[in-house]
């Protein structure tokens, strides 16, 4: 195909000790993973993915998919944006949110990480996702890391015998209300009152 250019995502992690292949796969995973590449591709916009043809491929489990220029260049400036760990609030939403599940899943596991290999495509660079990355939304740092981020404004922290915080989200009406340690808040060398965090 005249254009079309190779991406790989490639699982790689254990299962009961034994090593994620085509065959060692288990089926939930197998359709899990699979689901996920296709929403990345698709992006937020639901990109037809009838014109992108994959191929499961040795190499741990290696889900090949070849893309038409047209597809490719709609994902590649967000492949391109993956350079950065900040970049989450940058790219399509759909895509940050696979993103995000992947960063989940290799931070429960060490031994689980998820790579996104262009081919033969010299402008784009490998992603790789393990449980040292930390993919996120840019301008604020995290707080502390957790397993979902919100990012809002601190509008109340403290309390005499249960410590929390108050964070009030953009377009949500209601402030949510975080747990927190008393000493964790006693020994902040930011003032994080009124300011915006991402937690």
């Amino acid at each position: 195909m005249s254009g079309s250019k190779r991406l790989e995502f490639v699982l790689k992690g254990k299962r009961d000790g034994v090593e994620i292949t085509p065959s060692t796969i288990s089926f939930n995973r197998f359709n899990e993973f699979n689901q996920q590449v296709a929403e990345f591709l698709a992006g937020s916009k639901g990109i037809p993915l009838d014109e992108m043809h994959p191929s499961v491929e040795e190499g741990s489990y290696k889900l090949a998919v070849i893309l038409p220029a047209l597809i490719l260049a709609a994902v590649e400036p967000d492949i391109q944006a993956l350079q950065r760990q900040d970049s989450l609030g940058d790219i399509d939403s759909k895509r940050a949110e696979v993103v995000k599940k992947w960063q989940s899943q290799a931070r429960k596991s060490p031994d689980n990480s998820v790579e996104i290999r262009p081919v033969d495509i010299p402008e784009l660079a490998s992603v790789k996702l393990t449980h040292e990355t930390d993919y996120r939304i840019g301008d604020v740092s995290p707080w502390v890391q957790v397993e979902k981020y919100l990012v809002g404004t601190v509008e109340d922290m403290g309390g005499a015998t249960r410590a929390n915080l108050h964070l009030r989200i953009p377009g949500i009406k209601d402030q949510v209300t975080i747990a927190a340690d008393q000493s964790y808040l006693k020994n902040q060398d930011i003032n994080r009152l009124y300011h915006r965090v991402l937690v």
